[in-house]
């Protein structure tokens, strides 16, 4: 106020029902920031995206901007909390490397404009972490909240710089609650966080740690789509010719039915890439040498039944129900959200990271190989976040190369010449391909309606 800079105010709205002790930034209805400079501006968090206000002739507010978003990289940088450097030696490093890689430097000390200028800018990141002789001065429910909702809606990331997690996430237990913060362009807070060059880490914690997300749990939304699309496929782009991404599933909102979307292509891309191996394997004859069942039944008899298609009509009705069972309950567990939180995630429709699959050591049944289905043996637990994001989309182009793959196989068998390529390679198949069972499982309950059934 004496040196007469720009100055601003930060305006947090819960609900009544939630409240602000005890709630956390994402229980937040919107969140308002509003900047006294040259102009007077609003940033606005809406259900859409962020929107800026500006006020005009006669005190008559109009929008200046709409749909504001924050990109990925930035090359502007606002070191708060110098002081920190002389006791954390990754922060000192840190602001080296924004020096000797020729950031821009945009500090003033006020942390409306030094944030504000992300939206304005469309980029940047704002770090203030803490130290001993430095604690933290940020009040999560009066500047860190209100400000991380309208960074995350843009398309930005935010980091409490204790737990690695969103500042959203930030349970308010106190009215005067601190913490230290990161926030900004996504692949720029990821680096901070990352330790590549260093890492971000208050010397004392701020407040209660909680599990650690192991990604961002900032929920998506068709935008996100949208960039995604390019990244995965420039040519294609965003293609969605049946709309999915407008719908509201459930009532749950855009920002849910967008994160089942984006698990359900996931989930089917590791599947299909699962069944085109194993047909592969199983057309030419692969088998394991020993029994099946043990009423005698060889793996080697399933084999000579012929292709997989046939070979799956051949399985024992026991042998079926076991891999239904098995399936059903890989989907209760990757559904449950206790599994999830126990790892500091959360489910996919309700901001969790598409993808992510818990843990099942703790699921409370027997579990006696010690691997998970996910990542069994570990190997993507040290690898930074940019090298996670770019495996999945490398994921998710092969998941869909899968999906094409297979379905091409199956279409080959069931309708001969439908792949040229595959003529005289797949033989025709003349049972349901569709249908889970067969003429050998009519022992159970419609299996033998379902058989007479006929779309011609």
């Amino acid at each position: 106020m004496d040196n007469n800079w720009a100055v601003g105010t930060i305006v947090g709205i819960w609900d009544k029902t939630t409240g602000m002790l005890g709630a956390t930034g994402r229980d937040q209805v919107t969140s308002i920031v509003v900047l006294y400079g040259p102009r007077t501006t609003a940033l606005v968090a809406c259900d859409d995206g962020v929107y800026e206000f500006t006020c005009g002739k006669g005190n008559k507010w109009f929008a200046s901007r709409e749909q504001i978003k924050i990109k990925e990289e930035s090359k502007i940088f606002s070191p708060a909390n110098l002081r920190a450097c002389q006791e954390d030696a990754g922060y000192d490093k840190l602001v080296k490397h924004w020096m000797e890689n020729k950031y821009t430097l945009r500090y003033s000390g006020g942390l409306v404009p030094d944030v504000y200028q992300h939206f304005t800018k469309e980029m940047g990141v704002f770090a203030n972490p803490t130290s001993k002789a430095s604690p933290a001065k940020l009040r999560v429910a009066f500047e860190v909240a209100p400000f991380a909702m309208l960074v995350e809606k843009a398309g930005g990331k935010t980091s409490d710089g204790v737990t690695g997690g969103s500042c959203l996430d930030i349970k308010i237990e106190a009215v005067d609650q601190r913490t230290a913060a990161c926030l900004g362009s996504a692949g720029e807070v990821d680096s901070v966080l990352s330790g590549a060059p260093m890492a971000f880490a208050p010397t004392l914690p701020v407040h209660a740690a909680r599990a650690a997300p192991s990604t961002d749990v900032r929920m998506e939304t068709t935008a996100d789509l949208e960039a995604l699309a390019v990244k995965l496929n420039p040519k294609v782009g965003f293609y969605d010719p049946l709309d999915l991404a407008k719908a509201n599933f459930w009532g749950a909102g855009e920002e849910a039915t967008v994160g089942f979307l984006r698990h359900a292509e996931i989930k089917h891309g590791r599947v299909a890439m699962a069944a085109f191996v194993g047909y592969c394997v199983q057309a030419n004859g692969i088998f394991f040498p020993f029994a099946l069942t043990s009423s005698g039944v060889k793996f080697a008899d399933i084999s000579a039944a012929g292709f997989p298609e046939a070979q799956w009509d051949a399985l024992p009705t026991v042998s079926k129900l076991q891999i239904f069972g098995f399936i059903s309950l890989f989907e209760l567990f990757g559904e449950a959200s206790y599994l999830h939180e126990a790892q500091g995630e959360k489910h996919y429709m309700m901001g969790g990271k598409p993808g992510f699959y818990p843990s099942i050591k703790n699921a409370g049944v027997p579990h006696i190989v010690p691997l998970d289905y996910f990542d069994p043996f570990g190997w993507s637990k040290k690898a930074s976040p940019e090298k996670k994001a770019r495996g999945l989309q490398v994921e998710i182009n092969n998941g869909r190369l899968a999906m094409l793959g297979i379905m091409g196989f199956v279409a080959a068998g069931k309708v001969p010449g439908s792949v040229p390529a595959l003529d005289g390679v797949i033989p025709p198949y003349a049972g349901q391909v569709m249908g889970p069972f067969s003429e050998t499982d009519t022992v159970l309950p419609m299996v033998s309606d379902m058989l007479k059934f006929s779309l011609v």
